[in-house]
Formats: C-alpha cells, sequence, structure tokens
C-alpha cells in the first residue's frame, strides 16, 4: 500500500480561512486458495452436465471408460444421436494449479473549502463550508478458472491422420480427458483453464456548510448549537470482462453483467448543549446534549434519526453517562443494485447420514430430489458445500437502531494519572439488511418440511447425485439483532524516569487497557427458525466467507513511551475462545485465546519531516483452521483473524 496525501490552508483575511486536503492511495492485494472445485459443465447445460460426442470411441479415453460407456449407451444416449450426456460431474482441476486473486485498488479525493467567524452581539460564530470529491477505481483478476466452452471444444475429440484432434480446432483448442485423477497433461490443464477480471469504479460528490456558536446563556451556562446542511451523491459501475459476463465460467451459475446506480441525498441538522445545573452537592455539573437529524433519499425517502445523552459530573473526578440514540441505515450502492451473482460455500445438508436425520427428514429429502436408493448412505459430496446465489435488491428500506449506553468516568486527582471507565451498551436493529445465509435457509426448510415455504423453493438439488447444487439468498429487510455487552477503558500514564528518557528530554510512559465483554450477539433472520446467538461462536449462521464472529471477548494493551522526537508503541491484541454454534459439526472444535502483537515508532527527524513505521503480527502468528464450513474459501476468519502473518511498514510526514 502507498499514499500521498498533502494538506493546506491559507488565511484570505483576519476571519476568512480557505484550506484543502488532498490525497492518493494505491493498494495492491494479493491471495491464494486451493485448485478449482467445481462441476465440469458444457457450453448452454445446466451444471454438471457435459455433453461428449461418440464417448465409447473417444481415442483419449481409457479402453475400460470406452467400453462403460458403450455398455451404458441406453443411458448416456437414449436418442442414439451419438451425444453422450453425463451429468452431476464433479472435480477437483490440481492440473490447473492454485486459483490466483489479484486486486488493485486507485483511490483519491479531495477536499476544500471556506472557514471563519462571525461575530452575534458578545458571541462569536464560526462557520464551515466546504466541497468533497472521491473516486476509487478497483480491478479484479483472477486466474486458474474452468471454461464451459473449452471443455466443450476439448472433450469432442476425433483421429486425423493418426493424430487425436478437436473436432472444431477453435481456441487453438487441445483434446482433453477430464475423467480420472492426474489425466490433463500440462497442455490440456494450460488450454482448459482461463483468467478473468473485472472493474469496478465508485465515485462520491459532498457539499456541506454548518454553523456553530452559542445561544443564550443559562445560569448553568452557554447553550451551544450547531446547524448544518449536506449534500452528497454516490455512483458505481461494474464491468466484467467478456469471459465472465457471456457465462463461460463452470463455477458460475449466474453471469454477471455490466452493471451501475446511484444514491443522492441531502440532510439537515440541529445539535444543541445545555447546561442544566451546577455547582450543586452532588451536583458539579449536568449537561444535556441532544441531536436531530432529517434525511431525504432518492432511494428510501425522508427518515429522521436524533440521540439525547446525559453527562452527570458527581463530584471531582466522578462522572456519570449515559443516553439513547435513534439511528438509521440506508442501502448502500452494492447492497441496492449489485449484479446476481452465485459464489461457492460451505455447507451442511440435513439429509446427510453424518446428520442423523429423523424418518420424516429422510422421507422429505426423498420427495426433494435425493434418490431414494442413497438415502441411507447419502453423505457429503467432494465440495462439501453449494453455489449461494444473491444480488442487490432496489426495494431495500432503511435499518433502524436503537441504542442505549451507560457509563462511569473515574480521574481520580488523588491518584494522578488513572482513568478509568465502564460502559453498558445495547443496540437493537430492527428491519437488518442482510443475506439470508444458505446454510439457514437450508436449515429452515428441512426445520419446517414445508415444500411451498420460501426456503425450500430456493434449494436447487442436482438431478441425479441429489447433492445441493444452489440456494437462493437475496438481500432482505428481514433480520432483527440484539446486541448487549459492557466496554472498559483502564489508563496510567505518568513522567519517565531518567534512565528511561533522552537526554535532555523527559519521557513519558502511558499504559492502557481497552476490553469488551460482549453478553449477547443474536439475531432473528426468518421466522421458523430459532433465535441464533452468535456471541462467542462460530459455524453456520455465525461465520463464514463474509461473516465476521464476534467474540464474547476482545481486549487490548497499548504500552506507550515518548522522549523529545521518539515515540515507541507496542500493542497487545487478545481474542477470546470460540466455541462451535448449537448444532455445527467440526472437528476443531473451540479455538482457544488468540493473541497478535503489534510494534510501531515515529520520529520526528527535524520540525516539518517525521518519519512513522512498525511490524504488524510480530510473532507472525498464523490464524486458526476453521475448515471450510466455518471459515469458506480461506479456512478461517479473514475478518477477525489476520492471515498475512508478519509484515512491515514505513512513512514520511512533511509539513510545508
Amino acid at each position: 500500500q502507498w499514499q500521498i496525501s498533502a494538506l493546506a490552508n491559507f488565511e484570505l483575511s483576519d476571519n476568512v480561512e480557505a484550506y484543502g486536503q488532498f490525497f492518493f492511495t494505491k493498494k495492491e492485494n494479493e491471495f491464494q486458495q486451493a485448485p478449482e472445485a467445481v462441476s465440469p459443465t458444457s457450453s448452454g447445460q445446466a451444471t454438471g452436465t457435459v455433453l461428449i460426442t461418440n464417448a465409447d470411441a473417444n481415442p483419449l479415453f481409457p479402453v475400460a471408460t470406452r467400453n462403460f460407456f458403450a455398455a451404458n449407451r441406453a443411458f448416456f444416449d437414449p436418442d442414439g444421436d451419438g451425444i453422450f450426456t453425463v451429468r452431476s460431474t464433479q472435480r477437483r482441476f490440481e492440473e490447473f494449479g492454485p486459483r490466483n486473486t489479484s486486486i488493485t485498488a486507485d483511490s483519491l479525493g479531495f477536499t476544500t473549502g471556506l472557514r471563519g467567524a462571525f461575530a452575534v452581539g458578545d458571541e462569536t460564530w464560526r462557520w464551515d463550508a466546504f466541497g468533497q470529491f472521491a473516486r476509487s477505481d478497483v480491478n479484479f483478476l483472477q486466474s486458474n478458472l474452468l471454461s464451459r466452452s473449452r471443455t466443450t471444444l476439448g472433450l469432442d475429440a476425433v483421429v486425423v491422420g493418426g493424430q487425436v484432434r478437436c473436432r472444431n480446432n477453435l481456441l487453438n483448442c487441445v483434446p482433453v480427458n477430464i475423467f480420472g485423477t492426474n489425466t490433463l497433461t500440462p497442455a490440456m490443464a494450460s488450454f482448459l483453464s482461463v483468467d478473468t477480471s473485472r472493474a469496478d469504479d465508485f465515485e462520491r460528490k459532498v457539499a456541506g456548510a454548518s454553523i456553530t456558536g452559542s445561544l443564550f446563556e443559562l445560569p448553568a451556562g452557554d447553550v451551544g448549537a450547531a446547524f448544518g446542511v449536506e449534500w452528497r451523491e454516490e455512483t458505481f459501475s461494474t464491468l466484467p470482462d467478456e469471459i465472465s459476463s457471456s457465462g463461460d465460467l463452470a463455477a458460475q451459475t449466474v453471469a454477471p453483467q455490466p452493471n451501475g446506480g446511484k444514491v443522492s441525498l441531502s440532510e439537515l441538522f440541529a445539535e444543541f448543549r445545555l447546561p442544566l445545573l451546577k455547582e450543586l452537592p452532588a451536583m458539579e455539573s449536568l449537561v444535556l446534549e441532544a441531536a436531530v437529524r432529517r434525511s431525504d433519499y432518492d432511494t428510501i425517502g425522508a427518515v429522521n434519526t436524533w440521540k439525547a445523552n446525559l453527562d452527570w459530573a458527581v463530584v471531582d473526578g466522578v462522572r456519570v453517562r449515559g443516553g439513547v440514540n435513534r439511528a438509521i441505515r440506508a442501502p448502500n450502492l452494492n447492497e441496492l443494485f449489485q449484479t446476481p451473482t452465485a459464489g461457492f460455500t460451505g455447507g451442511t445438508d440435513p439429509c446427510w447420514t453424518t446428520r442423523n436425520p429423523t424418518q420424516a427428514v429422510r422421507d422429505f429429502c426423498i420427495r426433494s430430489g435425493v434418490p431414494a436408493g442413497i438415502i441411507n448412505t447419502f453423505t457429503p459430496g467432494a465440495s462439501q458445500g453449494w453455489f449461494a446465489r444473491s444480488g442487490g435488491n432496489p426495494a431495500l428500506q432503511e435499518e433502524v437502531a436503537d441504542t442505549i449506553t451507560a457509563g462511569i468516568v473515574l480521574t481520580p486527582s488523588w491518584l494522578g494519572g488513572v482513568q478509568a471507565s465502564l460502559d453498558y451498551f445495547e443496540i437493537t436493529v430492527e428491519d437488518a439488511i442482510a443475506t439470508v445465509s444458505s446454510q439457514q435457509l437450508v436449515t429452515a426448510c428441512y426445520t419446517s418440511l414445508d415444500a411451498n415455504s420460501s426456503a425450500c423453493r430456493s434449494i436447487v438439488r442436482l438431478p441425479v447425485s441429489g447433492q445441493i447444487d444452489s440456494v437462493n439468498a437475496p438481500l432482505l429487510n428481514v433480520a432483527s439483532r440484539e446486541v448487549r455487552g459492557w466496554d472498559v477503558r483502564l489508563g496510567y500514564g505518568f513522567e519517565a524516569p531518567a534512565w528511561l528518557s533522552l537526554p535532555g528530554s523527559p519521557g513519558r510512559l502511558q499504559f492502557t487497557y481497552l476490553g469488551s465483554l460482549l453478553e449477547d450477539d443474536t439475531t432473528a433472520s426468518l421466522p421458523n427458525l430459532p433465535i441464533v446467538n452468535c456471541a462467542g461462536r462460530y459455524e453456520g449462521a455465525c461465520s463464514g466467507d463474509a461473516v465476521r464472529i464476534t467474540p464474547k471477548y476482545r481486549g487490548q494493551v497499548r504500552v506507550g513511551w515518548d522522549s523529545g522526537p521518539m515515540r515507541l508503541g507496542l500493542e497487545w491484541q487478545m481474542i477470546g475462545e470460540i466455541k462451535l454454534a448449537p448444532g455445527a459439526a467440526n472437528q476443531n472444535g473451540t479455538i482457544s485465546a488468540w493473541n497478535y502483537l503489534d510494534f510501531n515508532f515515529g520520529y520526528e527527524l527535524s520540525e516539518r519531516i517525521r518519519l512513522t513505521g512498525g511490524v504488524t503480527n510480530v510473532l507472525d502468528k498464523q490464524p486458526p483452521v476453521l475448515g471450510f464450513t466455518g471459515g469458506g474459501d480461506s479456512n478461517t476468519n479473514i475478518p477477525l483473524f489476520d492471515p498475512l502473518g508478519r509484515r512491515y511498514f514505513l512513512g514520511v510526514a512533511l509539513t510545508m
């Protein structure tokens, strides 16, 4: 990652200042995954269906394979046209090598504005007006993926002049044999595999203005206020390459198409600070802070949000605080307009014998597509998952969140340098925007045993193997979520002894502890499913490729030292143990507590030049392995655990 940023300001007069900010960031990310496990598919066919002309005489197939097709011609070629239809194929293409993905993002932005002050009677009011522009261009490239068209061409082989060739020599075709292990030569693998790319562009424009000052005076102090307006517009576009958009990738059940969208809104807001009482017994001060905001979106219409907080200074060094808050989150561009896609995900099928289905469930499994002849031996397929189909939903409405907080802050003067706080929080979200996970839909279907339910209608099984091929899991305003817990902060700072200070520069040490204790993280995603508490749990609805695990405990200890031009910092991050979600079957069991150590430093080379750097994940701690069903393709939970290991960073700040 590289970043260049600049800040500037210029006084136009005694009361007016112009300012500006610019940044450019370039990020390059690469990661590698196992060779593709996919269902080989001919062009224009259902997933896992390949068409092979004269399979009983294909010169690349072993004699046993040709004889098998010949002996079962009535099954594979019932109409006798010489085209053999093979369904429910699955294979991991080890010969392709690992899938490699690279993501390059170029982002730039600038802000410019004017700010100043003016007098209203004896009071001074401050104002700020600004404009902002930001753009991000992201390019994705993925390699070593199976092509449908190349599979179709390569399987249609003939003998010409004693040599095996493709019947149609398009794309420099190479005849292939996909049956068996290690049957693909390097030339075959090179022909069958393709690379694909996608370009995503995002743009934001913002304009706003605000004023702050004192309205009038109460016995306990001045009543402060802030008023403002803001306008924002966001646009995005996505452009997949022809290989992807034409539906040529075997792993895609839905071909992504060029797409784009726009969201705009205008806002008005007002904020107030009212000192209610002061200098009374057990009441040094009591202050009410209140705010209201009205936002008008071109997607969801007008919405109102508000907050009210009380700050009570009981005595010197003891402060009690609390508040209530109504917030909304409007659906973003991706949630509204994302092109329908299908991504492979891990999951467990209630019909598998490893799940010990009841007789009623087994009977329903047969009715829903599992062959009756294998129901008693029906075990996980090689892929241990299915394709989850999802996409944007322009009909989404806003999420609504209500928050309650209460806490105490201690800064006793008789313990110089000591700070402590304890806060309780409770957040309830209704109409949460969520992709009902494909696993939840599968579980809901085989809990209700109702073939006409939306959950059961979303499941598609392969016709021969009976394994789940895909699950339609759209974005909806369906979920409600409640999170409750405690935040703790402890701090202590003091002057460092002479032996811990640079000559002539008194040093200072600062110790800080931050902790979060999560009591509940409950979600109700579907009416006929039980409430799921994911606090400190993983797998099922509690983890996956894009689902972040929420540990019951997270903590951080920071040790900081500075003296003169030098600053050093050490951070110890702690993640509490994580248990399996109820009903989950994962051989990894409970994941023990996890720890990371980070180091950072800063040094002022001069008044204008500052050097910064550090090491992330100093001990090179690798993430825990959660398995495919618990962590998706990465086999871990990337939003929580560090998959990159030890890495270094260095930066220079220049003040003009």
